[in-house]
Parts: structure tokens; C-alpha cells; sequence
């Protein structure tokens, strides 16, 4: 808290188990995504998404798979 808020304690575990839950996080993107990247989220194939401690944001890579 206070001026150290921004810093991880020594023992802080390597990825976070709070929330926001992954699962919501990653909907929340592909509900974005749809009619921008994708007419429907129904068209992804996959995903790989890791939750970890840093700055706040998100990274997104999108490929078109198939023919």
C-alpha cells in the first residue's frame, strides 16, 4: 500500500490467483474483438492467455488458421 504499492513483496507468488478470473478476462476481449477482428467469437479456434503480475493491459495476437 502507499508509495510501495507498485512494488512485489520477495515471497509474492509468481502469478496471481485473484481476481478478475482469467476466463472473464478473456471473453471480455473476444466480445471486443467481434465485428472488429472477427464477424462472431464463435470463429476462434484457440486461445493462450496467462494472467501474471505487471503493468496493466492486455497483449492480443490474432492469426488466421485454414484456408
Amino acid at each position: 500500500t502507499g508509495r510501495n504499492a507498485h512494488m512485489l513483496r520477495d515471497g509474492a507468488p509468481d502469478y496471481p490467483t485473484t481476481r478478475p478470473d482469467l476466463d472473464k478476462l478473456t471473453r471480455a476481449i473476444l466480445d471486443a474483438l467481434t465485428g472488429v477482428w472477427w464477424a462472431d467469437d464463435s470463429l476462434v479456434v484457440g486461445i493462450d492467455a496467462l494472467k501474471v503480475f505487471g503493468q496493466p493491459g492486455v497483449t492480443v495476437r490474432a492469426q488466421r488458421v485454414g484456408s
